[in-house]
């Protein structure tokens, strides 16, 4: 009799999740979603009354990263993009999305572009706004995870090289002068 093949008592642990994350990691497995629900054919979620309507410290943005991230350890892909889906539902401020941005880059793999590149992608394209709002924060963010600056830097670096090409396929019409001219009439 082969001593490998006996019944082991199947356990799953969870004790370093956070317990409602996994909450809805379960609420998941049984119905295919979880609360807050998306609404049908629009890019909101049911009213949550736990939570204000613009999540200002980021709770509402790492309830859903929190799923992400239970997903991604049992590798439950379509929880994964429910979760992702979900983020982009929430309306949020600098420093809530400066939580959010720490916990990715704290909780997932440097490869994971499908939660990290959006991220990136939101600071490079808001960051001359959202810097103004969190400045010391951003900054505090980006020398904790020296990975965030880069990818922030890369896709603002990779922008403007777009926009320089851009401008060289199309200059803009203009006669030769270098200076305009004025008439004396």
């Amino acid at each position: 009799v082969r001593t490998d093949l006996i019944a082991q008592p199947r356990q799953v642990e969870l004790a370093g999740d956070d317990t409602d994350a996994v909450g809805c990691f379960l609420e998941y497995l049984y119905t295919g979603d979880y609360f807050p629900k998306k609404l049908p054919g629009q890019r909101v979620l049911e009213t949550d009354p736990a939570f204000p309507n613009v999540d200002e410290s980021g709770d509402q943005l790492l309830k859903h990263a929190r799923v992400y991230t239970v997903a991604e350890k049992f590798g439950v892909e379509k929880l994964k993009s429910l979760a992702t889906s979900k983020i982009h539902c929430v309306h949020s401020t600098a420093k809530g999305e400066i939580a959010y941005a720490r916990y990715v880059y704290a909780y997932t793999n440097k490869e994971d572009t499908s939660i990290r590149a959006p991220v990136a992608n939101f600071w490079a394209t808001r960051s001359h706004t959202l810097r103004a709002e969190a400045e010391e924060e951003f900054r505090s963010l980006c020398l904790e995870y020296p990975q965030f600056g880069y990818d922030v830097l890369t896709r603002v670096l990779d922008e403007k090289l777009k926009r320089e090409n851009q401008t060289k396929m199309h200059p803009a019409s203009a006669s030769g002068r270098k200076r305009p001219r004025h008439s004396n009439v």
